[in-house]
């Protein structure tokens, strides 16, 4: 072949591959090789039309013969013009193959190696891209400080030469990293500014990765009406685009709102579409996902067996792979599987050494929420053991670990009004001030008064009254110390938050103000901050109907939870205390002396005071003389029982 024929056959098979016939195109590729291969072609155009060959076989996709030509060319050592250029870009395309056949570990050394040659040309736009391709990639093997390290690098670049249409992807895997590391601030800050310069450039892939991002951000934080709603919107854009490893990722994700939902018929749906997808792509860790989504749909409807084969079937495919923060969620789930009383093979030393392996690597791989759901379980593990020791310290493990994760959850909900809806910076600062004043607004709402808050949020400062007819009750579950010591402590901090959010709406029912909770104690009022004439009435019912509420519970040694209530009427003060956070609270003797009531009380009764019952109707009220009690710190005093007729 003369080398002034090579552009002809080039044309024909750009006209080949432009017109869809992929056979000819082949065909007149093979024959370009088989020339270069019997020295047919100069050594002086090898690289060149290797190279050409190389990007017609990527436009084509396939795969085996991009390796192979590329390997030809890196084997070549010539010295000839723009050298680092072409080998730049060599090992930019097999980085993109390796990538695309689901081979991280391979596409990361070529990375790095195109990385270099762009250090070398010291092309800006070439070494942002780079960088780009390095973070994902660190970030698909769980490397996940290179990953950062390679994308803030990546930003500081792309801002100081203001390349804008750059700065929202780089922004967007930012925000991926965090949501691994669950620090949702964080993620959340980076895909609102992704999203921000998405919509700006009309970035229909970014745009949809961003919400992604975002819908995870939501899930993360148990809201999945949200989470719903943005994954629905990006799997429309994916499909749109037919990019069908995003289609086969936000399917599985929705997937995994249907099943948190309760809904597995359309989880199943879901994962079992992803499923055929990343079968056919070869995505052998997109598969091993769907089998444990899979498995969670069978474990939420106990068919524990089922669970057990797709998780092991995952963790197997997972065990040869470098993604080790999905090897994380198999061990996690089998943990959790082990640990159920009622699976066949229940099992709590397996479950125990599984979770432990989950907290090992998840402190090495800075995964916030893989090792608080694990410290959960554990504490679960240990309390069924009777190592109440350890069965405490790992639910504080728990406890301030989620905090971390989730503490800011409505402030993050309040960032991402913020920014949805800034369109120029005056905008953005008038949206920011005004979703902190409703935020301030929300959150003094919910621990104080409505009135109370209202004359804070107005600017009034040392807020106190006084109010001479205020009924106050104190409610005590008996013997509580002692039963905590023998049930789970999940147990008990679910029971009394079950219990006292039923007190909690009660009292909203009769317009009764709930003060605190200490401990095992609930402390309510009424007649105050707002004075009602029947303050005494309303709070009889609260008290007969919280202890109907408290019979209904039994704890899971078979005791009988036993309410004993004391109530007083007569003068308080109230009061705000505290600058940043408030707590609204009530002070005097008709609060000691209620609480009293409850301390000498008997466990099932309402034992009031005479001045409780001085003027109270017994239309609806049975009032019993108990008898006259010396009281610590009062005396003597004529104290009743209450029932409703």
């Amino acid at each position: 072949m003369k080398t002034e024929e090579i552009p002809q056959f080039i044309d024909q098979v750009k006209h080949c591959i432009d017109t869809g016939d992929s056979d000819n195109a082949i065909i007149i590729l093979e024959s370009l090789e088989n020339h270069i291969n019997n020295n047919t072609i100069s050594t002086d155009h090898h690289f060149n039309v290797l190279e050409i060959i190389l990007l017609q076989y990527e436009s084509l996709e396939i795969s085996d013969k991009v390796i192979s030509i590329a390997h030809k060319l890196l084997s070549l050592d010539l010295d000839i013009p723009a050298i680092n250029e072409k080998l730049f870009n060599v090992h930019k395309v097999l980085s993109s193959t390796y990538f695309n056949l689901f081979d991280p570990k391979n596409s990361l050394y070529h990375a790095e190696k195109s990385l270099h040659y762009a250090r070398i040309i010291n092309n800006p736009e070439l070494i942002i891209s780079t960088l780009i391709n390095l973070g994902i990639l660190n970030d698909e093997m769980a490397n996940y400080d290179n990953a950062l390290a390679f994308l803030y690098e990546a930003l500081t670049i792309t801002e100081q030469y203001n390349y804008e249409n750059k700065i929202g992807s780089i922004c967007n895997n930012i925000a991926g990293i965090y949501i691994a590391l669950g620090d949702l601030i964080k993620a959340l800050n980076y895909a609102q500014r992704a999203i921000d310069l998405h919509q700006k450039n009309n970035n229909t892939i970014g745009l949809a990765l961003s919400s992604g991002n975002i819908g995870i951000i939501y899930f993360s934080m148990n809201d999945f009406t949200r989470a719903e709603e943005y994954f629905k919107k990006t799997l429309e854009l994916f499909e749109r685009l037919k990019d069908k490893r995003g289609i086969s990722t936000f399917c599985g994700n929705l997937g995994n709102v249907y099943n948190a939902l309760g809904k597995t018929d359309l989880a199943l749906e879901c994962f079992q579409r992803s499923l055929t997808i990343d079968k056919k792509l070869g995505n052998e860790t997109g598969i091993a996902m769907m089998l444990g989504n899979i498995g969670d749909v069978y474990f939420a409807k106990k068919e524990f067996g089922e669970a057990f084969k797709k998780y092991t079937s995952g963790l197997t495919i997972l065990e040869e792979s470098e993604e080790k923060d999905h090897y994380v969620d198999f061990l996690l789930r089998l943990g959790k599987l082990y640990i159920q009383t009622d699976y066949a093979k229940f099992d709590l030393i397996k479950g125990e050494h599984t979770l432990l392996q989950v907290v090992e690597i998840s402190k090495e791989l800075g995964l916030k929420q893989s090792l608080y759901i694990a410290y959960e379980l554990l504490s679960k593990v240990y309390s069924k053991k009777g190592d109440f020791e350890n069965a405490y310290i790992c639910y504080d493990h728990f406890h301030t670990l989620k905090e971390d994760v989730l503490s800011s959850e409505a402030d993050e909900k309040a960032k991402i009004f913020d920014y949805k809806r800034k369109a120029e910076e005056s905008e953005r600062d008038r949206q920011v001030q005004l979703a902190r004043l409703q935020e301030k607004e929300h959150l003094l709402h919910e621990i104080l008064p409505f009135q109370i808050a209202e004359r804070i949020i107005s600017g009034e400062k040392n807020i106190a009254e006084a109010r001479d007819n205020v009924s106050i009750i104190f409610t005590d579950i008996v013997g509580f110390t002692s039963i905590s010591q023998q049930i789970p402590a999940e147990e008990v901090v679910s029971i009394l938050n079950d219990l006292y959010s039923k007190f909690d709406a009660i009292a909203i029912k009769y317009g009764v103000e709930k003060i605190k909770t200490i401990g095992d104690s609930y402390m309510a009022a009424c007649g105050i901050p707002n004075p009602v004439a029947d303050h005494k009435i309303r709070i009889s019912h609260f008290a007969f109907e919280v202890l109907e509420e408290s019979k209904k519970v039994i704890f899971s040694n078979n005791q009988q939870l036993e309410l004993r209530i004391g109530i007083h009427s007569g003068r308080a003060i109230a009061g705000v205390i505290g600058t940043n956070r408030f707590t609204y609270d009530i002070w005097g003797d008709a609060v000691n002396t209620a609480a009293r009531m409850e301390s000498y009380g008997v466990a099932g009764k309402i034992h009031v005071s005479h001045d409780f019952i001085d003027g109270l109707s017994e239309d609806d009220i049975a009032i019993q003389f108990r008898d006259t009690l010396l009281i610590k710190g009062k005396g003597s005093m004529k104290t009743y029982f209450i029932a409703k007729k």
